[in-house]
């Protein structure tokens, strides 16, 4: 009786949701424009998608961002499995079984829309070439995702995307609920994507149909992505989300003044592109400063790694390795700083590292000895 009582409640609401007179002349067009549905719409939906992460997206650690994230989960979940268990949709009624034909139009709308929410962050913790081809990655299966014939392929390419959404949504959901990122918060993250794709597996495949190739296809390629993770976090090439640095520039010198950093360089006119003194003219007595905002979820505590390297003829060489605690909540990035005093004219970097190597960013710059041409020199001091 509850279950007749709810079935009807949910074809009553779908036949009045597709009355309405925009969707119904909408959904009388694609009727008679088959291509437009088929084709056409996955696109929309998916600039809808992506349009839609622009538009609602805040902060990697905001509460209302996660919850919506898991909502487009669970509906992706939901509407594969009603694809698998046709016979469902139509114990629904005349009014859902209508709206499902559409139900690939939604199903583009939510995966594209994670897809490029996880692009979108881990763009903004990315800074190596490496790292960068990460991205690139997810914005290639984003496009993938609208290709016709992928859910029928021979490799079930699609539950493979399911497994890389879950995946990267752990990857930074965990730290922000630990309050903590670590070798150990990434290997948790990984283990619990396996568990929800495993938990999934078991409910959308039949028992019967368990040792099937197909299914095994489906259970392999949910496996495979938190294994890829695993590699490419062995080398480094997985983003430290959900921190990002927001700034990091190089200076004469940096002072504090109640809550306010005072960041002074000079350089020439010309390179007004450069963050601080990426061209270090130096005197006696300078100090080479380094100043950064890194962003972290509210109440997480990390410890982050300055690395100074001079390029030598043998290749880079590390003079030093200097930590800086950060403590996470600050909009615009909790600030650090840092200075070497001792060095000597070339071509220098600076890599910002997480605990676990990881790489936050880097900035090259060159020290040259002091600039004979005054006239041409600009001393200015940015707040931040």
């Amino acid at each position: 009786m509850a279950w007749r009582f709810v079935k009807d409640g949910v074809d009553s609401v779908f036949k009045l949701f597709l009355k309405s007179r925009g969707l119904s002349h909408f959904s009388r067009y694609l009727e008679t424009h088959p291509y437009v549905r088929q084709h056409v719409l996955p696109y929309l939906c998916l600039v809808g998608g992506f349009l839609f992460d622009i538009l609602t997206l805040g902060r990697i650690d905001q509460t209302w961002s996660l919850f919506q994230q898991g909502i487009f989960l669970f509906m992706i979940f939901l509407l594969l499995y009603l694809h698998e268990r046709q016979e469902r949709v139509q114990k629904w009624g005349e009014g859902f079984a209508k709206f499902w034909l559409y139900h690939e139009g939604l199903l583009q709308f939510f995966m594209g829309g994670l897809l490029s929410a996880y692009t979108l962050f881990y763009f903004k913790s990315s800074s190596s070439w490496m790292v960068l081809t990460f991205v690139l990655v997810l914005l290639l299966l984003m496009v993938l995702n609208e290709k016709k014939g992928l859910l029928d392929a021979r490799f079930p390419i699609r539950y493979a995307m399911v497994s890389l959404c879950v995946c990267s949504f752990l990857i930074y959901l965990v730290p922000i609920v630990l309050r903590a990122l670590s070798f150990w918060t990434f290997l948790l993250s990984i283990f619990l994507s396996i568990l929800v794709y495993f938990v999934w597996m078991k409910l959308l495949i039949p028992r019967a149909q368990w040792k099937t190739f197909a299914s095994i296809k489906k259970i392999i390629a949910g496996i495979v992505v938190p294994i890829v993770f695993l590699v490419l976090y062995s080398f480094k090439l997985v983003p430290p989300v959900p921190l990002a640095a927001l700034t990091m520039g190089v200076y004469h010198d940096v002072q504090k003044k109640d809550d306010t950093y005072m960041l002074y360089y000079n350089r020439p006119w010309y390179l007004f592109w450069q963050k601080g003194d990426q061209t270090f003219y130096t005197k006696e007595g300078d100090k080479v400063w380094f100043f950064t905002s890194v962003f972290a979820p509210t109440d997480l505590k990390h410890e982050i790694y300055v690395k100074w390297q001079k390029r030598e003829q043998n290749g880079w060489q590390t003079s030093d390795r200097i930590p800086i605690e950060i403590r996470g909540g600050r909009d615009e990035g909790y600030r650090g700083v840092a200075y070497k005093k001792n060095y000597s004219n070339g071509i220098w970097r600076i890599l910002l590292e997480t605990e676990d190597e990881r790489e936050l960013g880097r900035l090259s710059f060159e020290i040259l000895p002091e600039y004979r041409d005054l006239e041409t020199i600009t001393n200015r001091m940015q707040r931040y």
